[in-house]
């Protein structure tokens, strides 16, 4: 609910109703209103009188319609601290005003671009923890891999030729190993787990 050093009262105050106020509690609520102000015999030509008639008939209005009640309650969840007390009521009422206006129009905004992050961090948070595993078990894999064949190959007069080879080579070829299990385990295990995520959301 917005709050100020001075007096700005809600539609909801005006109209004296809670917050989660029915229709059939805001139109009763409106014709009280009205009622209880003419009991006070004032002429209807009387400016007070129209000014008050003008207020509720516009908070009436607005929290009425269900669309244009969301709109506006999106206006009261922020708050709003002037520091300074002797700013003139009209004034705060002003800024009070265009700071909402300006908070409605960017709320869609602000929440699709928060929720259009949020996405992409989980998913980048999960592509890292996947990665991470599957770093070190594929770096483990080949490099045993190719160790093993080593070790049996090494003493073989047939294949001592692989032997000597993957000796030469067993960096060059794990590296190869690794990027190419990689690239398979980017494309064919993790592209398609995000896939179906985005399509369940």
């Amino acid at each position: 609910m917005s709050k100020a050093i001075g007096t700005i009262e809600t539609f909801y105050e005006i109209l004296g109703i809670p917050f989660d106020a029915n229709s059939e509690e805001i139109e009763q609520a409106y014709i009280n209103a009205i009622f209880s102000y003419n009991q006070l015999g004032i002429h209807s030509k009387n400016q007070e009188w129209n000014s008050y008639i003008l207020e509720i008939t516009k908070a009436y209005t607005v929290i009425s319609d269900q669309n244009s009640r969301e709109k506006y309650n999106r206006t009261l969840d922020f708050d709003i601290v002037i520091l300074d007390k002797n700013i003139d009521k009209t004034d705060l009422a002003e800024l009070s005003n265009e700071y909402k206006k300006y908070s409605s129009m960017q709320y869609d905004k602000i929440l699709f671009n928060y929720n259009k992050f949020k996405i992409e961090m989980n998913e980048t948070l999960w592509l890292l923890k996947t990665s991470s595993v599957f770093f070190f078990f594929n770096i483990l894999f080949c490099f045993s891999s190719i160790y093993t064949i080593m070790l049996l190959t090494e003493n073989s007069l047939k294949y001592n030729y692989i032997y000597k080879f993957l000796y030469t080579h067993s960096i060059s070829i794990s590296f190869a190993m690794i990027v190419n299990n990689f690239i398979l385990f980017r494309f064919f295990w993790q592209e398609p787990i995000l896939n179906q995520k985005r399509r369940i959301k």
